[in-house]
């Protein structure tokens, strides 16, 4: 994706490419992979009747690693990765189909999740066809639409947390061309954006040998903590 940059004094720097990688493996009997179902590939996605018991936070949670996420209304549980999400040619390259990567830099304001998280916290992921891929669901390509609403809520489990998992709620969603996401205000605002998560993958040509031009993002708002979900 083109990922705008904010320097860490808020400072608007030039657009930075900051691409997903989109994988490919082009064989006789293989499937075809990328950030996005292909369209026809993959059933409908059943939307699961979650509730989740948020509690507004009586201490403080410490920025720090994310260890695990979870979407309820998809029953989607996965592990994010230990390190941050490593770039390839300037791109997000997550390193596996199963599990997110989060996304930090010395040179970016992003911030690791916790309560006070001073800017926004970033996790991607893949989608694939033929293969479960952890961002499948967040988007179904057949009929072009979102699967989540708002107020659907993302829980992420961190280090510092313990047992306790922050919890936020979907509040907007994107899907943007590549060439103009690194201008969305939109997306990653105008300044510091306290409490803003974003999950980020792509949407894939419906033609498998042409490459993906829409990035699918959804912005969600810390609302509180919750239990373990029960996925």
């Amino acid at each position: 994706m083109s990922g705008m940059t904010r320097s860490r004094g808020g400072v608007r720097l030039t657009d930075v490419v900051v691409a997903l990688v989109v994988i490919a493996a082009f064989a006789v009997g293989a499937h075809f992979l990328g950030f996005g179902p292909f369209a026809d590939s993959r059933s409908p996605v059943d939307r699961v009747d979650a509730t989740v018991d948020v509690s507004e936070p009586i201490e403080d949670i410490a920025t720090s690693q994310p260890l695990e996420m979870a979407i309820p209304a998809l029953g989607l549980r996965a592990d994010i990765d230990a390190q941050a999400c490593p770039l390839t040619d300037g791109a997000l390259d997550p390193p596996t189909l199963d599990t997110a990567c989060y996304y930090v830099a010395d040179d970016r304001p992003y911030s690791l999740p916790g309560t006070d998280a001073p800017d926004l916290s970033v996790l991607a992921g893949h989608a694939a066809s033929g293969r479960d891929a952890v961002f499948d669901d967040l988007y179904d390509n057949g009929t072009d639409s979102f699967t989540l609403e708002k107020g659907d809520e993302l829980l992420v489990r961190t280090r510092a947390g313990g047992d306790r998992w922050l919890v936020y709620e979907a509040t907007d969603f994107h899907g943007i061309d590549k060439a103009s996401l690194g201008g969305s205000a939109e997306v990653w605002g105008d300044g510091p954006m306290p409490g803003r998560m974003l999950t980020i993958s792509c949407i894939e040509s419906r033609n498998p040998f042409a490459a993906a031009t829409h990035n699918v993002i959804v912005g969600w708002t810390f609302a509180g903590l919750a239990d373990a979900p029960d996925l």
